[in-house]
């Protein structure tokens, strides 16, 4: 038994969804109704699963519906995100990463743990090693950045991307 209807109007679904056992029309369908009781109100199963990809580097469309005999074909189109937008992915992880670790040690972020760089004693040592660490991490990513467009080296996975940034703290 199908979990979701479509109604169908002059052989077009106008968008109109109903879960099993829902309301339409002033009905209201039982969990066990039939399909044909659906199909009859003028509500076709919908039917088509939602392909597997990867959220890293695809996304999907806007579902596409058709009418066939009594059901609604749904499906998607897995599309690879664009360049743009995987860079900026990229960049709110590594932001993300800088964050975190600061954070572990006790500051608000890692502007904040940089800010300490100028301090006196063990804060101004442990600010600068912020400050070295950020530095190698954006000038690393900077640097593939640049291996990628020439065709120098192979974009990385996301996982391996992220497994290759220095570590802290960087000297």
């Amino acid at each position: 038994m199908n979990s979701i209807f479509g109604e169908v109007i002059s052989n077009e679904f106008t968008g109109l969804q109903v879960k099993r056992g829902g309301t339409y029309g002033g009905k209201k369908f039982g969990k066990n109704s039939p399909d044909s009781t659906y199909i009859d109100a003028g509500l076709y199963p919908i039917m088509g699963d939602t392909p597997s990809y990867d959220s890293s580097i695809e996304r999907l469309n806007t579902p596409v519906y058709a009418v066939e005999f009594e059901h609604i074909t749904r499906t998607y189109a897995v599309i690879p995100l664009t360049q743009e937008a995987l860079l900026e992915m990229v960049e709110r992880l590594v932001q993300k990463m800088l964050d975190d670790t600061a954070i572990q040690s006790g500051y608000d972020s890692i502007m904040s743990a940089c800010t300490y760089a100028t301090s006196t004693g063990s804060f101004g040592v442990e600010g600068q090693k912020f400050v070295n660490w950020r530095d190698a991490v954006w000038t690393h990513l900077n640097v593939l950045q640049s291996d990628i467009a020439s065709g120098a080296t192979v974009a990385p996975t996301l996982e391996e991307l992220m497994a290759g940034l220095p570590a802290y703290p960087a000297t």
